[in-house]
């Protein structure tokens, strides 16, 4: 061959080599780039899901109030609050609670209340009659009647209510205990909540 065509051919062939040499490294530049890209743009994504979830987690909760609390630690005393039971029952110890109420309002010297079987609290202690008298004279608590709840017992004779006293303004107060389907009586166990001390705090 000849010397000047074989230079020819070999500068040729040096500069393909070269050509093709550049454009590898810049592919391989510009895969490492696209890749780089994409990982930064699935870590964005990731981490906006999370900030969303955290958010989202952070709105969907909230701190229950002073009445739901008092109202869940009252029902956490009952012996079986899934169990509801009819408006003749429920009837029979409203009107034995209403009776109650009655007589201690008759009553303006609420520390001489005592329970009997007239006013329907002969099965409730002397401390918690005047509670709940208190709760009525003093502080200016009403029973909501449409809030009250009613249910079965362990014991067949045996009602247990739930009695939620209001006042504008105020937390409620959440009275529980026993009615005796037999005995008519109310034994007034436990309350939750309220400012049941003086009128008008």
């Amino acid at each position: 061959m000849n010397p000047r065509k074989k230079r020819k051919l070999m500068i040729t062939l040096i500069c393909l080599g070269t050509v093709l040499f550049i454009a590898m490294l810049v592919t391989v530049f510009l895969n490492r780039q696209a890749r780089k890209k994409a990982r930064e743009a699935e870590i964005s994504q990731t981490s906006s899901i999370d900030g969303s979830s955290e958010s989202y987690s952070s709105q969907s909760y909230r701190e229950p109030t002073p009445n739901e609390k008092n109202y869940q630690h009252a029902r956490a005393t009952l012996e079986r609050p899934e169990s509801v039971v009819t408006e003749e029952k429920k009837n029979k110890r409203a009107e034995a609670l209403k009776i109650a109420v009655e007589d201690i309002k008759k009553h303006p010297d609420t520390a001489n209340i005592s329970g009997n079987m007239d006013n329907h609290l002969a099965s409730t202690s002397s401390p918690m009659v005047l509670t709940f008298a208190m709760a009525i004279n003093l502080a200016g608590y009403n029973i909501d009647e449409s809030k009250t709840e009613v249910f079965k017992s362990y014991s067949d004779d045996v009602l247990q209510f739930l009695c939620v006293m209001t006042k504008e303004g105020k937390e409620n107060s959440y009275f529980v205990g026993n009615y005796n389907d037999y005995t008519g009586q109310l034994q007034i166990a436990s309350y939750h909540g309220g400012n049941i001390r003086v009128r008008g705090d």
